[in-house]
């Protein structure tokens, strides 16, 4: 959402609209609740209001930027970026899609990040599943991958044979985030 300077001084103060407000004051409790400071927590009211200019001169004297009780564009893109680092750091991390295209196949021989990234996942289920043998991290599809490959696809009820096709690919990642989440 893009934000228009009713002047060069302020953004918000009292003969602002409703909705504009809210966003301020709801900025303002975000940063309230994440940090802890209760100061800087105010009513999501639409009006700006006492406890409004409060919560704003408090944030404003906390950042060492001129005490008002108005939010200019200076104190604006402060609390923007103080939401933005908040929520960023708050986020769930986004998972990496690792696996290419659900046509591609792995083979034996192939010297790809998508077989160190198996050798990874292989290693940390071998401590969970008998059979499966330690794994150089190579990046190479070499006998003892394969044989890893074999293993978990049987564990699993997967034809033995197939290889690593993106059915075993998904397979493996499950077990390898459910073993993650459950070891955390």
């Amino acid at each position: 959402m893009r934000d228009t300077l009713l002047s060069g001084t302020y953004l918000y103060d009292s003969r602002e609209t409703k909705n504009r407000v809210l966003r301020l004051q709801r900025m303002l409790r975000i940063l309230s609740a994440g940090s802890g400071n209760p100061a800087w927590n105010t009513a999501e009211s639409g009006d700006y209001d006492e406890r409004t200019k409060k919560a704003v001169r408090a944030l404003q004297r906390d950042f060492a930027l001129p005490v008002t009780g108005s939010v200019d564009l200076v104190t604006w893109n402060l609390l923007r970026e103080q939401v933005r680092l908040h929520e960023s750091h708050s986020a769930v991390p986004a998972a990496a899609q690792l696996y290419p295209d659900p046509a591609r196949i792995i083979r034996e021989d192939e010297y790809s990040d998508l077989v160190h990234h198996m050798q990874l996942m292989l290693n940390t289920l071998r401590l969970y599943y008998d059979g499966i043998p330690p794994l150089p991290l190579s990046g190479y599809y070499d006998e003892a991958t394969a044989d890893a490959v074999r293993t978990f696809r049987i564990i699993n009820g997967l034809e033995p044979d197939i290889g690593t096709d993106s059915v075993f690919w998904n397979r493996l990642s499950e077990e390898f985030n459910r073993i993650n989440r459950e070891n955390q």
